[in-house]
Parts: structure tokens; C-alpha cells; sequence
């Protein structure tokens, strides 16, 4: 009997690790709406914001870290003479890790990334 609860609890725990083991399309969008690196932009001017389009692609390179290439685009508020920014896509590669609790993103990296804009 004992044997058979530990094999349960072994089977459940490498369960849900694996479930945290490739970064999808939809969890790389999330976490990077929810990043206030990302979202910030108002060097630009007061109110700017980004906006994500769509991530376009993740690849994994081993299996703790992944990149993601997306799409993104800044909102402008009315008033703020940035113009030439309205119209205009961006795009970008995130770094992620992956912990214990899932997928991270690499604000450190994204920050660095985003400074030429």
C-alpha cells in the first residue's frame, strides 16, 4: 500500500514539472502584456504605452531558456506629437526562463533591447 502512494505522488510531481516545459505562443504574449518594462514607454512622452501584436515565433534553446520574436506597436495618446510612431510595427526577440513556478521573462535583457527606441 505505501508503495503505491509514493509512486503516486512521484507520478504527479514530474506530472506538473513537465507541464512548465515549452513556452507557447500565448504564454509568451501574456507575460509580456503583463511586464511594466514592456508596457512602459513614456520616454516618449507622457501616456505612451506598447502594445503587443503578435509573438511570431518561440524557439527554445535548451531547455531552461527560450526566445520569442513578436510584434509590438506603441498607443499614443492624443496630443503627444509622435506622429511618425502611430502607424508603424516594431519588432523584437524576449528572452525567457523557466524556474520552478514556469516560464519567466528576462525584464533585464528586454529592458537593454528596448533602450534604441
Amino acid at each position: 500500500m505505501r508503495r503505491a502512494v509514493v509512486t503516486i505522488v512521484v507520478t504527479a510531481a514530474l506530472s506538473s514539472a513537465c507541464s512548465h516545459g515549452e513556452l507557447t505562443r500565448e504564454r509568451a504574449a501574456d507575460l509580456l502584456r503583463k511586464s511594466p518594462v514592456f508596457i512602459d514607454a513614456r520616454n516618449l512622452g507622457a501616456g505612451v504605452t506598447r502594445s503587443v501584436l503578435a509573438v511570431t515565433g518561440v524557439r527554445q534553446d535548451g531547455p531552461t531558456t527560450a526566445y520569442a520574436d513578436f510584434e509590438y506597436e506603441f498607443k499614443i495618446p492624443a496630443g503627444v506629437a509622435l506622429d511618425s510612431f502611430r502607424e508603424m510595427k516594431f519588432h523584437e526577440t524576449a528572452r525567457f526562463r523557466l524556474y520552478d513556478d514556469g516560464w519567466r521573462l528576462d525584464e533585464n535583457a528586454l529592458r537593454e533591447s528596448l533602450r534604441h527606441i
